[in-house]
């Protein structure tokens, strides 16, 4: 995005309120009504952090010289625009297809960035939103098949202590869920869209039992295979997402809706799983609950977990430029949720491993001026997987450790407290 480097170096050259009005004009109204819109429009599309959406839509509203409120819901916002004259409202509802795309979600804080620093005008800002919105008629993602496939079987080597057999199975799987959840929805009505994943993880779960029952289990582990399939339906990241909102006073509705449905999706989720353990019960009386013996050697998940944060941001349209951080962020998180959980248990290391992971996004933030959700996110999605046991009921398990990640989250943003910036992620 072309923005000057004084800007880029977080030093944007300021403009006068006087001259902001006069680029504008006194009267321009519709531009600064469209900045807005198209400002939350983008940070809804690109899934920036939604307990700040509001804040960010309030700040830019009172920065341009008008009157408003905003009240952010479940993947949409209210807006509204207060009229001087007759003092009356006129209200807007934003709503969008919530995503991740992280290189268009950084450019869009960058263009936030410089309009709170009066340096971009709201003409200049709509021209670099409507280019950046026009991304998403482009972004085709039956192309990162192959990456959700690779990542799947990554996943399954350092997540779930499978061996190199079960790569195969497991990238083959996950694929086929990944295309699912993207093709069948779109075909199907919203309130179907459970069904498919449902579907997605029975299919999915049986077909490991039938990899697993090969050789009678000498050749591939059930486990493994399954979980590594069916963690891109796994609602990890939507829970740590609502419960970040339900501690946020004005979104605490929102965070509910949200935790409701990802149970819902979970308890769903753990019926397709028995459903198909029960029907490949009927067809094989052999047991595949025992523990994988072919694992790799531990030392190997120091390498795959890195790789995995690599394909995770290229398929969350990660900037070439922002892969580098998010892998040093990630990986640092990993470390010290692998070395942590060895010697305390998996909650104990999950908030040891967020707090890592804020403390350092929290600091990239701060001394760089860059904004931190990016940095991070990739690292919170990796660590979800990274922290099942695979011990106990689902949504238990799921639960605490969500709950752990935003504690450590929350707590390392305690640390920087002093020194807030919009580019934190708890702004």
């Amino acid at each position: 995005m072309p923005v000057s480097q004084r800007a880029r170096r977080g030093q944007p050259e300021q403009m006068s309120v006087d001259s902001l009005n006069e680029a504008n004009g006194d009267d321009g109204l519709s531009d600064k009504h469209d900045v807005v819109i198209n400002m939350v429009h983008a940070l809804i599309a690109f899934g920036a952090p939604s307990h700040n959406i509001a804040d960010y839509a309030t700040d830019l509203i009172n920065i341009i010289g008008m009157k408003g409120s905003v009240a952010y819901a479940l993947d949409s916002t209210l807006v509204s625009f207060k009229n001087r004259d007759d003092m009356t409202y006129r209200t807007k509802l934003v709503t969008a297809s919530n995503g991740i795309f992280l290189g268009a979600c950084d450019d869009t804080f960058r263009v936030y960035q410089l309009i709170m620093a009066r340096s971009m005008t709201p003409p200049d800002a709509n021209r670099h939103l409507t280019a950046l919105l026009s991304e998403l008629a482009y972004f085709k993602s039956w192309r990162y098949l192959p990456l959700y496939g690779l990542a799947s079987s990554f996943v399954c080597l350092f997540a779930f202590g499978g061996g190199w057999y079960d790569m195969g199975p497991s990238f083959l799987l996950g694929s086929f869920v990944t295309m699912l959840q993207d093709k069948v929805p779109k075909r199907v009505k919203p309130r179907d869209h459970f069904v498919v994943e449902v579907v997605a993880v029975f299919i999915a779960t049986f077909c490991a039992h039938a990899f697993a029952s090969i050789h009678h289990g000498n050749l591939f582990c059930y486990k493994p295979i399954a979980m590594s399939a069916i963690v891109s339906t796994l609602p990890g990241y939507a829970c740590m997402v609502g419960t970040l909102e339900l501690l946020h006073p004005s979104t605490s509705t929102t965070g509910v809706t949200r935790l409701v449905k990802a149970a819902a999706l979970v308890v769903l989720l753990t019926y397709g799983i028995s459903l198909s353990g029960n029907l490949w019960g009927l067809i094989s009386k052999e047991s595949q609950d025992q523990v994988c013996s072919q694992s790799v050697d531990p030392r190997w998940k120091f390498l795959f977990a890195p790789l995995t944060l690599v394909l995770m941001g290229v398929r969350n349209g990660s900037r070439l430029r922002q892969i580098p951080m998010q892998v040093v962020l990630g990986s640092a998180a990993y470390t010290v949720q692998t070395f942590v959980g060895n010697a305390a248990g998996p909650k104990i290391a999950m908030t040891a491993a967020a707090f890592t992971l804020g403390l350092l996004g929290n600091l990239y933030a701060l001394i760089w001026n860059q904004f931190a959700f990016s940095a991070m996110v990739i690292g919170v999605l990796l660590l979800v997987p990274g922290g099942m046991s695979l011990e106990g009921p689902l949504i238990k398990e799921m639960f605490e450790l969500v709950v752990a990640l935003a504690m450590g989250l929350l707590l390392s943003g305690l640390a920087f407290y002093r020194w807030e910036t919009p580019s934190a992620f708890f702004y």
